[in-house]
């Protein structure tokens, strides 16, 4: 039986993937992101949603420029037709290469 979370590998289930949607400004007018759904679940609205790990969103998160990014990935994600693949722009995909380079565990198989 499928699991309610999409892609089952133990890898992925210890990285903890996200989908990320720009919520909101905050009150200094710095952007925020909702985390709050784990990737492969079904979204309430349907909507295909960008997908990474927390600890990647949280680096991100930390500067203007990862931020930025962020929410210009998640804009291209939701223009895209369903199944379309959207490359990653270079910061978040930097981001993600150093995230992947520094998780040392692997999957049994």
């Amino acid at each position: 039986m499928p699991s309610q979370f999409g892609y089952n590998s133990a890898r992925w289930i210890r990285q903890n993937w996200r989908y990320v949607k720009e919520k909101r400004r905050g009150a200094n007018g710095r952007r925020l992101f909702d985390t709050s759904i784990k990737c492969g679940a079904i979204t309430k609205d349907g909507k295909v949603r960008l997908c990474l790990p927390l600890e990647v969103i949280k680096d991100l998160q930390k500067t203007k420029k990862g931020r930025d990014a962020l929410s210009s990935q998640i804009r291209r994600k939701l223009k895209a037709g369903k199944g379309v693949r959207v490359p990653y722009n270079d910061v978040v995909n930097d981001a993600l290469k150093r995230f992947q380079k520094a998780d040392t565990f692997k999957d049994k198989k």
